[in-house]
C-alpha cells in the first residue's frame, strides 16, 4: 500500500514554508492526477507537518527535469528529505537527490544552512521534459543512504552514500533552473507500506492422502509468497526448507505421508533478491567494468552495466565503438563456461567513448551471473577478457 504524501490535488502549497512565491500548481504536465507543482529559478519549499524516518523506505517522488541545448540552461528538479526546520533555499538544512536532464546526472547533495555538500553522483541517461520516479530504497539509522531513479522499466541508475547528519525530517523540493530553459516540475511524493507478514495461516484440506493445503489472508503489497516446511517445530526460518514460492494463496503440498507431522511457515516478500558477481580483476588504471544497478520492483530483473574504458586521443571519422556484453552462469576461474551475448551499444566517432547503460533481463532469483564486455571500434576487438582479467589489445 502507498500512502500519498503530497499530490497536490487540492492546488494548495500553504503547508510549505520557504520561497513559495517561486512555486506554484500547474494542470500540466502532471505525473498522476490533475495537478503537479513547478518551480522557478534557484529556491525550495519545504514542509515538517509530515515526516520520514530512517527505516521508512521505500519512499519518493516524480520528478521532471529540463534542458535547453541551445543555450546550455538547465532546470533541474530535486526532492528534498531529513528537513529538521521549515526553510527556503539560502538555509535549507537536508538531504537533496537532484535529477540533472542535461548532464545525464543523478546527484546526491547535502545542505547545511545553504551550504552545498555534493555527497555522490553518478551517470543517468535522461530525458529532458519527462517524469521519473526518484525513490529512496534504503535510509538506516546509520546513515545507509540509497537513491534510485526509475522509469516504466525499472531502475535506470542508483546512487549511494553514508551520511547520519539528518534524521527523521519533513521533505520538500527545491528547484535549479536558469535563464531559457523550462521550469522544472514536481509531483506525487509517496511512502510505501511496509511489508507485513501473512495472517491467518491454516490447513484448510487434509482429505487428500499424502497432501494437505493451506490457505492465508492476502498481504496487499505483495507480489509473492515463500512456503517453508520442517517435521519438527522451530523458531527460525533457518529451521525450515523453502519449499515453494507462489504468487497467491492457497498452496497444495503433495509430497507428504499420511501419519507423520508437519510445520509450515509463510512470509511475504515484496522483490526478489539477485545475487551478481563480476569477475574481473583488471590491472590498476585498466578497470573496464564500472558497476551495475539491479531493479525488480515488477517482478523482472534488470541488470545494468556500464564501461568507463575511452579511447585516447580524437575520433576518427566513421569509426564506430560497440560494447558486446556476453552473460554466462558459470566462474570462468574453474570453468570454461558457455556463454551468450545478451546486448550491444554503439557509440559514433568523437574524443571519448564510454558505454551507455546496456541492460539485461530475466535473471533468476538466488542464481550468481557473470558478465564479460568485449569493446569492438570498426570491428577489430580492442578490448576482451581472458581467463579472469581484461587484457588491452589496442587503443
Amino acid at each position: 500500500m502507498v500512502t500519498v504524501l503530497d499530490s497536490f490535488e487540492d492546488g494548495d502549497i500553504s503547508e510549505y514554508s520557504g520561497d513559495t512565491d517561486d512555486f506554484t500548481t500547474i494542470s500540466s504536465p502532471t505525473y498522476d492526477g490533475g495537478q503537479a507543482l513547478e518551480g522557478t529559478g534557484f529556491a525550495a519549499i519545504t514542509r515538517t507537518d509530515q515526516t520520514i524516518s530512517p527505516g521508512d523506505t521505500p519512499f519518493g517522488a516524480a520528478l521532471r527535469s529540463n534542458f535547453n541545448a541551445t543555450y546550455g540552461d538547465f532546470g533541474n528538479a530535486c526532492f528534498v528529505f531529513g528537513v529538521e526546520s521549515e526553510s527556503g533555499d539560502s538555509n535549507l538544512s537536508g538531504y537533496v537527490v537532484q535529477l540533472r536532464a542535461g548532464d545525464n546526472e543523478l546527484r546526491f547533495n547535502r545542505f547545511d544552512s545553504g551550504d552545498l555538500n555534493k555527497l555522490a553522483s553518478t551517470s543517468a541517461i535522461l530525458s529532458t521534459g519527462e517524469y521519473y520516479d526518484v525513490e529512496i530504497s534504503q535510509w538506516t539509522d546509520g546513515g545507509d543512504i540509497t537513491a534510485e531513479v526509475t522509469d516504466d522499466d525499472g531502475v535506470i541508475q542508483s546512487v549511494s552514500v553514508v551520511d547520519d547528519t539528518y534524521g527523521e525530517g519533513g521533505y520538500g523540493w527545491q528547484a535549479r533552473q536558469n535563464s531559457f530553459a523550462d521550469d522544472p516540475n514536481f509531483d506525487y511524493a509517496y511512502k510505501k507500506e511496509p511489508l507485513q507478514p501473512p495472517t491467518n495461516v491454516q490447513i484448510i484440506d487434509n482429505t487428500t492422502e499424502d497432501e494437505l493445503t493451506l490457505d492465508w489472508d492476502e498481504v496487499s503489497n505483495a507480489s509473492g509468497y515463500y512456503v517453508y516446511l520442517a517435521q519438527s517445530s522451530g523458531s527460525t526460518k533457518s529451521d525450515y526448507t523453502q519449499v515453494a514460492d507462489v504468487s497467491s494463496p492457497p498452496y497444495t503440498d503433495t509430497s507428504l505421508e499420511d501419519g507423520e507431522r508437519y510445520y509450515y511457515r509463510i512470509s511475504s516478500y515484496s522483490e526478489q533478491s539477485y545475487t551478481i558477481s563480476f569477475v574481473t580483476q583488471p590491472a590498476e588504471g585498466e578497470s573496464i567494468l564500472q558497476g551495475s544497478e539491479i531493479g525488480d520492483s515488477s517482478g523482472s530483473a534488470i541488470i545494468e552495466l556500464e564501461s568507463n574504458l575511452q579511447e585516447s586521443g580524437g575520433g576518427v571519422s566513421g569509426e564506430t565503438f560497440t560494447y558486446e556484453v556476453y552473460q554466462s552462469g558459470e566462474n570462468p576461474n574453474t570453468n570454461t563456461p558457455e556463454i551468450s551475448q545478451v546486448s550491444e551499444s554503439t557509440e559514433s566517432n568523437g574524443d571519448a567513448h564510454p558505454a551507455s547503460p546496456i541492460r539485461t533481463g530475466g535473471l533468476t532469483a538466488g542464481t550468481d551471473y557473470f558478465f564479460y564486455l568485449k569493446y569492438v571500434v570498426s570491428g577489430s576487438i580492442v578490448a576482451e577478457q581472458t581467463g579472469n582479467t581484461w587484457t588491452l589489445t589496442g587503443l
